[in-house]
């Protein structure tokens, strides 16, 4: 079959076209799920700090915070804030390594009050 006019290599071009597409759109997927693993990483590390944290502050007070920060180096994030609140709550927050950016999680662990289910 003859091609006509200047219709040659047109299938070429789609066919590249396509390829180009199909590789953005694995990259963005790419990119998005290294989001979605990069974000439960710093949430798993941050609520893993507050327990250790809550952990530590019922046994020896202001220790704490000294064990989330290892907790945090040791999962691969920076704890950026640790309180520990006046019922022997605490509160953590961690910053990790992302695709897009850094990645800032919130945990919280403490003692529930006497009678709350939930």
């Amino acid at each position: 079959m003859t091609a006509r006019g200047g219709e040659a290599g047109s299938g070429s071009v789609l066919v590249v076209v396509l390829a180009a597409v199909a590789v953005v759109v694995a990259l963005a997927l790419g990119v998005g799920g290294g989001a979605v693993v990069a974000a439960a990483r710093a949430q798993t590390a941050a609520d893993l700090a507050a327990l250790g944290a809550g952990s530590a502050a019922l046994r020896r007070g202001a220790a704490g915070c000294e064990v989330a920060e290892r907790a945090a180096v040791r999962h691969g994030v920076r704890l950026v804030a640790c309180g520990l609140d006046p019922d022997g709550s605490v509160r953590v927050r961690v910053v990790g390594p992302g695709p897009l950016g850094p990645v800032e999680r919130r945990a919280h662990a403490g003692v529930r009050p006497a009678g709350v289910l939930s």
